[in-house]
């Protein structure tokens, strides 16, 4: 047979094709290791399967700061070349903003001076700020000044039962000096940390307001007079908290109502107690003067940094309920732009637009933005996914925007694809603004067959690329084939490892080597038995996804059988099967140990007894967190449940992300003999879970005629056929 196979690079399968005059001289990127584990490099000039120089050692390529002032410099043809739009349609005066490069750098070397004069250089500086050219010259005048950028994680600030102690965990975790915070109303209550901190400050003040918050009386008629102030804001913000209660269909008790009043005065004392007094606070208003008064700086702010020194620290989610940090280094975030530019030339030029709503303090975002100005790529920026998803109009600002800027480039997370495509299907005369695109750029998880199919039926020629990635170890593969399903192969400079498994040695658990994956997890946001290193003693960091290597027809795009193999041309693609761990997403699509759910629900209701999570999956498109509940009480039911569980989110007392799409609710007395005692014993745990996975599959019916919040919501109303699995069960544990 003459089986030829595409190495892992990046060209485009029909140049590919036209290419291989002579497919016998082309080398493969398949090896096998000492452990017979099965090694995948991405091509570059000087790959080899010799040990690469840690990442400390790449010191070619010129860092992010003097790649910005190479472009934005007096005398560079780039300089008045447009970097970023902000949409007229989502900008706050309703007007085109326009950014240029040089724009960019002027603004960036004003900010790295006022951080500079502010004694901030080589410090952490917090930042929460949603899309926005603030936020872009607050990054690049903070990395010119040699401080270390800390994005906070702004999908863990919505909830706000949780906000008080995220947010102090985010600025306090990694001992940020300085906190910069933007216009976006998700932020109007950040500004009370200035009289938190000047009052933090005076001393005699900072003792009542302590008194205040430890529930002592007032000793004086100062005192007395603080007292009532801050009670009438106490009110204030309960009476807010009340109403958002009210709006989602849950009517607090007045007990409730106490509970909410002693959570916002304890989330008062928290803010009080923990924030520094010596951090600076840098309002919208006081960096609005701060760009006015600092005069220009020099060329060069500082020296070259030290590769290993830190550029910023992303938030992700943790399995402790709190964010985790990942110290991410100048040779990281460098190795990243550069990697990702390689792997998208052809695909991304200085003649597109890209549309940019992917959050920035998430790597995919940042990964985005990063390339777009290595390419030259202008890019239009969106304040955030969700202000582009709030409701129908907002979606068709965004197809107008796509339109009127001609945007040709979209990255994005599979949910936004798939409100675009249904926007476009219930309104066909937005569907133009589709066609305008070349490339949609999809990951953040699986993209559903549906989806790809609804954009290539509105625009053939579209081009959807699907990748893979994460926060510790950046972009890591990138699939350019045109076949939906597959996150493709590693990008240039990666390494990727499977382990293997003894039932199939194309299928393992993925590990990832680059000089992007980052050193470590922040000391001071993980659990206290955590360990912040990140890789293995051979430097690979093990993702917790499990995956398979798939050898893909290069025509045809199907799964190519031994028969089919001979004198056809081979592509081998990865397709991450799930975690290899038992992990599920939450609400806001970070991954979380089933135990928090499962203790979320329990603590919800004390008539839970007993109750397990998983991750239900209809398809392989999908995923949805279910937990099966087990209770003797049959009064108690999905609604009730998440009524409670919606008090205690408002309480603080669990994050939202934790209240699960569905919650099953069982009575004892339903389930199999080897069940009624304890539902979820060490023994019996694949028996159980095999019991869940069906009583789901039963309980749950997805409508293909009905809309995804519909089908979410759909539950079969007869329980006979649950009742009858339940009877008919044998445990095998």
């Amino acid at each position: 047979m003459n089986i030829t196979r595409l190495p892992f690079q990046f060209p485009s399968v029909e140049a590919t094709k036209k290419s291989r005059t002579n497919p016998a001289s082309q080398t493969s990127s398949l090896r096998t290791g000492p452990q017979k584990d099965i090694f995948f490099k991405g091509k570059t000039e000087a790959n080899s399967s010799q040990s690469r120089k840690p990442a400390e050692e790449n010191t070619n390529s010129p860092d992010l700061v003097q790649q910005l002032a190479v472009l934005g410099a007096p005398d560079a043809t780039t300089r008045n070349k447009t970097a970023f739009y902000v949409s007229r349609y989502f900008s706050p005066n309703g007007k085109t903003q326009e950014y240029t490069y040089g724009n960019l750098l002027d603004d960036s070397r004003r900010m790295a001076a006022a951080f500079q004069k502010k004694g901030l250089a080589d410090k952490r500086i917090a930042v929460a700020e949603t899309n926005s050219l603030d936020l872009l010259n607050t990054y690049y005048g903070a990395l010119a000044a040699g401080a270390t950028v800390v994005p906070l994680n702004l999908l863990a600030l919505q909830d706000e039962g949780t906000k008080a102690r995220v947010l102090t965990h985010m600025i306090t975790g990694p001992n940020c000096n300085a906190f910069v915070f933007g216009k976006d109303p998700l932020f109007k209550d950040m500004a009370g940390f200035k009289a938190l901190i000047s009052i933090k400050q005076k001393p005699s003040i900072a003792r009542m307001v302590q008194h205040y918050a430890d529930k002592k009386e007032p000793q004086n008629n100062w005192e007395k007079l603080l007292f009532s102030l801050l009670n009438l804001q106490m009110k204030k913000k309960l009476a807010a908290a009340v109403a958002k209660l009210e709006e989602k269909g849950i009517t607090p008790s007045e007990t409730d109502k106490k509970e909410l009043a002693t959570k916002i005065r304890s989330d008062f004392k928290t803010l009080f107690q923990a924030m520094p007094k010596d951090l600076q606070l840098i309002t919208p208003k006081a960096k609005t003067k701060l760009m006015r008064t600092t005069p220009l700086a020099m060329d060069e702010l500082r020296v070259k940094p030290n590769p290993t020194s830190l550029a910023e620290i992303i938030f992700t989610s943790g399995t402790s309920g709190l964010p985790k940090g990942v110290d991410k280094t100048h040779a990281n975030m460098t190795f990243t732009t550069q990697s990702v530019s390689k792997a998208l030339d052809g695909l991304i030029g200085p003649k597109d637009t890209i549309l940019l709503g992917l959050p920035l303090f998430h790597i995919f975002g940042k990964a985005t933005m990063l390339t777009g100005i290595n390419r030259q790529t202008p890019m239009v920026l969106l304040p955030s996914l969700s202000a582009a998803l709030k409701d129908e109009n907002s979606l068709n600002n965004v197809m107008k925007t796509i339109q009127e800027y001609n945007v040709t480039v979209l990255p994005s997370v599979p949910i936004f694809l798939e409100k675009l495509v249904a926007h476009a299907q219930k309104h066909p005369e937005t569907q133009e603004a589709l066609r305008n695109l070349k490339v949609v750029v999809s990951g953040g998880s699986a993209l559903k067959k549906s989806t790809y199919d609804a954009l290539k039926a509105i625009n053939p020629s579209l081009q959807i690329v699907e990748g893979y990635g994460s926060s510790e170890a950046g972009v890591n593969t990138i699939n350019k084939s045109g076949f939906p399903g597959y996150v493709g192969q590693p990008l240039p400079g990666v390494d990727v490892k499977l382990l293997d498994s003894p039932e199939n040695p194309n299928v393992g658990e993925m590990l990832v080597q680059s000089p992007g994956v980052s050193p470590r997890y922040t000391e001071g946001t993980l659990p206290a038995d955590k360990s912040p290193w990140l890789a293995d003693a051979e430097r690979y960091f093990h993702t917790g996804d499990k995956a398979q290597l798939v050898s893909l027809n290069a025509t045809t795009g199907k799964p190519a059988m031994m028969e089919d193999q001979a004198n056809e041309i081979l592509t081998d693609q990865f397709q991450i099967l799930g975690r290899e761990s038992n992990f599920i997403k939450d609400a806001g699509g970070e991954r979380r140990a089933p135990e928090e759910f499962e203790s979320a629900v329990k603590q919800a209701d004390s008539r839970i007894a007993d109750a397990m999570a998983i991750a239900y999956k209809p398809n392989r498109e999908t995923e949805k967190s279910v937990v099966v509940a087990v209770t003797t009480d049959s009064s108690v039911t999905e609604e009730s449940l998440k009524k409670q569980m919606g008090l205690k989110v408002a309480m603080g007392q669990m994050p939202g992300a934790l209240v699960p799409k569905h919650i099953i609710v069982l009575h004892r007395d339903s389930l199999p003999e080897a069940f009624k005692n304890e539902f979820k014993r060490e023994a019996g745990y694949k028996a159980a879970k095999s019991f869940v996975e069906k009583a789901v599959a039963q309980k749950l019916v997805t409508l293909q005629d009905k809309s995804a919040t519909a089908r979410e919501k759909t539950l079969v109303a007869d329980n006979d056929n649950l009742q009858q699995f339940a009877e008919n069960y044998r445990y095998t544990g």
